[in-house]
C-alpha cells in the first residue's frame, strides 16, 4: 500500500457540479430514505465521472490505492469510497473520501494492444500466464459490442484486444473484496507503508497483528496474480540493492546518497515522472 497524497484537489467539474446541485443535495442529505449510494448515483448519472476519475488516478501515480497494480482512467478502474458510503452518507460526495481502485478481478480485464507489444510482454505486465489471455481482432460486426462492453469509444476495426477473465470470488480483491467493510490501515495514513513487509519467496504480505484485518478485508494475499507481481517487485528490489552494494558498498556516504535517490525516484510523482512503477512501495521496502 502506497501513501496517497492529494496533489491537485477536486477537479473544477466536480466542484461546479456540487455547487450547481447544492440545494438538491441538501434535500437528499436530510431525507432519511436517501442513502449514500443514492447520492453517489445522483452524481454518476449527471456529473463528469471520467474527469473525477482522471484526477484521482493522476494523484495516485496510476496505481491502485490498495494493491498498487497499474490502473488507467478507463473502465477497468473504479472510484472507491475509503469510508463506505453505506455507513457514512455525509462522505459519499466528499472528495477526500474518494480513491481510484482496480476492479479487483470482478470482471474481465481488457487491454488494447499498442504497436510493438506482444502477448509475452502483456502477460508479464498483468502477472498472468500467456495461456490465460485471449487475443481478439476487432471485426466490423463486433465493433459496437466491444465499444459498449468495455467502454472503448475510440476503438477501431482491425485493432487488437487482449482479454483475461474475471477472478473467482475467493481471489477477488481491493474495492470489490472490501465492499461495505472498513479497514484499519488506510492509504491516506502517513505511516501506512511501514505496516507492510513482503515475502521474498511467494510475494505475499507478511501478516502481523496490526495488518491482518486490512490484508484479509482487501484480499491482498488471496490473488495469485497479485502475489506473482509483488514477487517480481521484491526480486527487482533485491537486484537493485545488490547493485548498490557492488558499486558503492566501499563508500558509505555515497551508498546512502544513491540509495535515497533511488527510493525518491520510485516514490515521488513529478511532472517528469507522473506514473509510478506498479508496486513501487514493495521495491522501496527492500531498499
Amino acid at each position: 500500500m502506497k501513501r496517497i497524497r492529494t496533489k491537485h484537489g477536486a477537479p473544477a467539474s466536480f466542484s461546479a457540479w456540487l455547487k450547481d446541485n447544492k440545494e438538491e443535495l441538501g434535500r437528499k442529505t436530510e431525507d432519511e430514505k436517501v442513502t449514500g449510494k443514492h447520492l453517489w448515483n445522483f452524481f454518476r448519472n449527471s456529473g463528469d465521472v471520467a474527469d473525477l476519475r482522471k484526477v484521482l488516478v493522476s494523484d495516485q501515480g496510476f496505481i491502485c490505492c490498495y494493491c498498487g497494480r497499474r490502473i488507467e482512467n478507463d473502465s477497468n478502474t473504479v472510484i472507491e469510497h475509503l469510508h463506505p458510503k453505506s455507513k457514512y452518507k455525509s462522505l459519499a460526495l466528499h472528495f477526500y473520501n474518494l480513491l481510484a481502485s482496480c476492479q479487483g478481478g470482478s470482471k474481465a480485464t481488457v487491454h488494447l494492444v499498442q504497436e510493438g507489444e506482444n502477448l509475452i510482454g502483456i502477460a508479464a505486465k498483468y502477472g498472468v500466464d500467456v495461456g490465460h489471455l485471449e487475443l481478439v481482432y476487432v471485426s466490423i460486426d463486433e465493433l459496437d459490442y466491444f465499444q459498449n462492453k468495455y467502454d472503448l469509444e475510440n476503438l477501431s476495426v482491425g485493432e487488437r484486444l487482449v482479454i483475461f477473465p474475471r477472478s473467482t470470488g475467493q481471489e477477488q480483491h481491493c474495492d470489490t473484496r472490501k465492499g461495505n467493510a472498513e479497514i484499519s490501515i488506510m492509504p491516506t495514513d502517513d505511516d501506512c507503508e511501514e505496516k507492510f513487509s513482503y515475502d521474498l519467496f511467494d510475494g505475499k504480505i507478511k501478516i502481523t497483528e496490526e495488518n491482518a484485518q486490512t490484508v484479509k478485508t482487501l484480499g491482498l494475499n488471496a490473488n495469485k496474480y497479485l502475489n506473482r507481481l509483488r514477487k517480481k517487485s521484491v526480486e527487482e528490489s533485491s537486484y537493485l540493492k545488490q547493485k548498490l552494494i557492488e558499486d558503492f558498498g566501499h563508500a558509505k556516504e555515497e551508498f546512502n546518497e544513491k540509495r535515497l535517490r533511488l527510493i525518491k525516484g520510485y516514490s515521488e510523482i513529478t511532472d517528469e515522472n507522473p506514473r509510478l512503477s506498479p508496486f513501487c512501495f514493495v521495491i522501496t521496502y527492500g531498499l
